[in-house]
């Protein structure tokens, strides 16, 4: 069995069962379940929290540049910010939900731990970047994962291919299954109907 995780605008995690495994488990509520192919299903969790998130910090950090009467190119900031997130490790604890979920649209984002050590913009995006993830993980949680013998995750979508930090924070929380990444999201989805 395997898993899809999609990072583009918004983030989903997938995973297609065989339809009779939905009678011996509950699902959480920021899990949905559709029909799917063969007298399977596909679970999914959606999250409205993805490239989005990291597309309006570097429109921030452009801002920022811009309030203090320093024009930098956007390529520049993205190239940047990824260079000094993966020097950096980061105590820093972000909460990225700055859309809320479907399942909760109460909650919206947080940092903590901020400390005089940890302030630099490379430890804050790399906290965004795996707060990110480990959202997405909170909501198809690894018991949960590990209950339909997932094998590998298929991992696609253009914030996932193009940001190496993303990619990183996806290995180290999900470090107890392969990923294989795909720049397709149509490979991805063939992977899922088998």
């Amino acid at each position: 069995m395997q898993k899809v995780i999609n990072i583009s605008t918004s983030a989903q995690i997938c995973i297609s069962i065989n339809s009779d495994l939905l009678d011996s488990i509950e699902l959480p509520k920021s899990v949905s379940c559709f029909p799917y192919f063969k007298n399977k299903v596909l679970l999914v969790s959606a999250s409205l929290n993805g490239g989005n998130v990291i597309e309006k910090f570097v429109e921030m950090v452009a801002n920022w540049n811009q309030n203090l009467g320093v024009d930098v190119e956007r390529e520049i900031i993205w190239q940047k910010l990824i260079d000094q997130a993966e020097k950096s490790d980061s105590s820093v604890h972000v909460n990225p939900v700055l859309y809320a979920e479907r399942h909760d649209r109460l909650t919206f984002g947080s940092i903590a731990n901020l400390r005089y050590d940890n302030l630099s913009v490379g430890q804050i995006f790399k906290g965004v970047c795996q707060g990110l993830i480990k959202n997405l993980h909170s909501m198809m949680a690894k018991d949960l994962i590990l209950k339909f013998k997932c094998e590998r995750i298929v991992a696609t979508g253009g914030a996932l291919i193009r940001n190496s930090v993303l990619r990183s924070s996806l290995e180290s929380e999900f470090d107890y299954l392969p990923i294989v990444y795909k720049s397709s999201t149509d490979a991805a989805y063939d992977d899922l109907k088998i």
